[in-house]
C-alpha cells in the first residue's frame, strides 16, 4: 500500500471508526509505514487510532514515532495502556524511551512498571549514550553448548510465535535437527 493510500485509509478510519477496517490496515502495512502515515495527524487523532489497537500493535508502531511524539503520546496514554505499551517494546527501545523523558515522566513510568521491567530499564539506561552497553539488549536466550540452539529456543518460539533466535546462524534453521521438547 503506498503512503498516500495509507494516509487516506487512516483518515477514513478516524472519520468512520470501524475496528475491522483498521485491523485490515494493520495487517497490510508495516509499523514504520503506519507511523509515517500518522505524521501529520494530531496527537488526539493518533491516540484515537492507538486506542483501537491491541498492546503489541501499539508497541510495534510506537517505536517508529519521532522521540518528541513518543514523549507527548506517552503523557496522554492512560496508565494501563502506557504500561502495556512499554512492556511490549524491546528492552533497548524501552531504555531509549526512558532517556527521552523528563524526570517527572520517568518517575511516573517507573512507578507504573513491575520491578523486573523497572530494573531492566534502569540497568540498560545506566550506560552512556553511544557506548557499547547502550546498544545492548536484555532480550536474549543463551543455550548451553551441549544443546542444539533450536531445542533451547523452541519453548520460547512456541510461546511467542514469530520470535527469532540469535543463534540461527549457528544451527537453527532448515537444516537444523527438529526441536525436541524440554521438560
Amino acid at each position: 500500500m503506498n503512503r498516500e493510500l495509507l494516509c487516506a485509509t487512516l483518515a477514513d478510519c478516524l472519520a468512520h471508526p470501524h475496528t475491522a477496517d483498521l485491523a485490515a490496515v494493520l495487517q497490510s502495512a508495516h509499523p514504520s509505514d503506519l507511523a509515517g502515515a500518522m505524521h501529520t495527524a494530531s496527537d488526539g487523532q493518533v491516540m484515537q487510532l492507538l486506542a483501537e489497537m491491541n498492546a503489541q500493535e501499539r508497541a510495534d508502531i510506537f517505536v517508529y514515532f519521532p522521540p518528541e511524539r513518543q514523549t507527548s503520546l506517552l503523557a496522554l496514554l492512560p496508565r494501563h495502556m502506557a504500561v502495556a505499551l512499554v512492556e511490549g517494546m524491546a528492552a533497548d527501545e524501552r531504555a531509549d524511551l526512558y532517556h527521552q523523558l523528563d524526570e517527572s515522566q520517568r518517575e511516573r513510568l517507573l512507578l507504573a512498571l513491575n520491578r523486573e521491567e523497572r530494573d531492566d530499564i534502569l540497568r540498560l539506561a545506566a550506560y552512556a549514550e553511544g557506548s557499547t552497553g547502550s546498544a545492548t539488549t536484555s532480550d536474549f536466550v543463551a543455550c548451553a553448548a551441549r544443546y542444539p540452539c533450536a531445542s533451547c529456543c523452541w519453548p520460547m518460539m512456541r510461546a511467542a510465535s514469530g520470535t527469532s533466535c540469535a543463534g540461527s546462524r549457528y544451527g537453527c534453521g532448515p537444516k537444523a535437527p527438529a526441536p525436541r521438547r524440554l521438560n
